[in-house]
């Protein structure tokens, strides 16, 4: 599939074409210049970035639902990706810690309650990634020398978490229909390793 989309990868992609092929609307956001985002977060902008653009996106679509009809109110949802490095830490890499911790214990449990406010049954869930081999981890990965079957021996699952199950897991939180009472949870995609690598 040719989405026409230039320089994204990883879970950005994995998901957006999963919610294609499942018939969705699919709005995302992100940088396709990763040297600018690591940029960002060496000044210690990683909160900012992180945060404001989280809130951003979230009051956008918030905007739209205000004035959609009952039945797209009705198939809402809010999925917010965030990492692992939240709950717990990230050697080096502080303030992107920070504003994840942000996000996930912050954000999402301030602003759903908005959304209901909007859309009545509506909820809002978050998604923690631990290490996915994308963009943004390969050259640390490679800096460390850690090969995928390193990786995946250190997992209690002893698999690698690939995009493919990042998207697959927002996929069922966006799901009314599978979710039904499930809102404000923290889902954490670790495959039971906990902490840096």
């Amino acid at each position: 599939m040719n989405l026409g989309l230039k320089n994204i990868s990883g879970i950005d992609l994995e998901t957006i074409k999963l919610y294609l092929s499942l018939g969705a609307n699919v709005t995302t956001h992100y940088d396709s210049n990763f040297k600018s985002i690591q940029a960002l977060m060496a000044y210690g902008h990683a909160r900012t970035a992180n945060i404001a653009s989280s809130f951003l996106v979230y009051c956008e679509f918030l905007r739209h639902l205000r004035t959609a009809t009952e039945s797209v109110k009705d198939r809402a949802a809010i999925v917010l990706i965030g990492s692992t490095s939240g709950k717990y830490g990230e050697a080096g890499y502080g303030n992107y810690a920070i504003s994840k911790s942000a996000i996930t214990y912050g954000l999402m449990t301030t602003l759903k309650s908005k959304i209901v406010r909007i859309a009545l049954r509506k909820c809002m869930n978050f998604i923690a990634p631990g290490c996915v081999p994308t963009l943004m981890v390969q050259e640390t990965l490679d800096y460390l020398a850690v090969s995928g079957p390193i990786l995946a021996a250190s997992t209690p699952l002893k698999k690698i978490t690939t995009p493919l199950d990042i998207g697959n897991r927002i996929a069922v939180l966006s799901s009314s229909m599978v979710l039904g009472h499930v809102t404000e949870q923290v889902i954490f995609i670790e495959g039971g390793c906990i902490g840096d690598l």
